[in-house]
């Protein structure tokens, strides 16, 4: 009889593991059919006002850079501030000045490319009617 108990406990965990399987894959078959709503939530409307929030920081910053002369922070600042330095004899300082006014400007497209993706966002998931940012 002994023979016989091994034979037993293979089957019976051999059946345990194919009746797991296919309940397993049953479920999953009903839930890939299933067809659910996202939910509005108190998370999606955290999301949304953070879309403002950084929509605005992002206004302010793009502004910041297209400012005047005057306007400390500014490309056109940067460049006076270059320039000051280099007839100071500073040439050291004016390239890292030049340097940062670059890339600071390169950033403008990039920035502006962002504000147009999350005023689409905001309109689409937020109901929002926020409109992109034209320079």
């Amino acid at each position: 009889m002994t023979a016989h108990r091994p034979a037993l406990a293979r089957l019976a965990v051999t059946a345990a593991l194919t009746l797991g399987l296919v309940t397993a894959g049953a479920t999953t078959a009903l839930a890939a059919d299933a067809v659910v709503e996202p939910a509005r939530t108190d998370r999606s409307a955290t999301l949304c006002a953070r879309a403002d929030q950084l929509s605005a920081r992002l206004e302010k910053a793009l502004d910041r850079i297209q400012g005047d002369v005057d306007r400390q922070g500014s490309v056109a600042w940067l460049r006076a501030r270059g320039e000051r330095a280099s007839t100071a004899g500073h040439a050291d300082l004016a390239a890292s000045l030049r340097a940062r006014a670059d890339r600071r400007e390169a950033r403008v497209p990039e920035i502006e490319d962002v504000l147009d993706r999350l005023a689409s966002a905001s309109a689409e998931h937020c109901g929002a009617t926020a409109t992109p940012s034209t320079p």
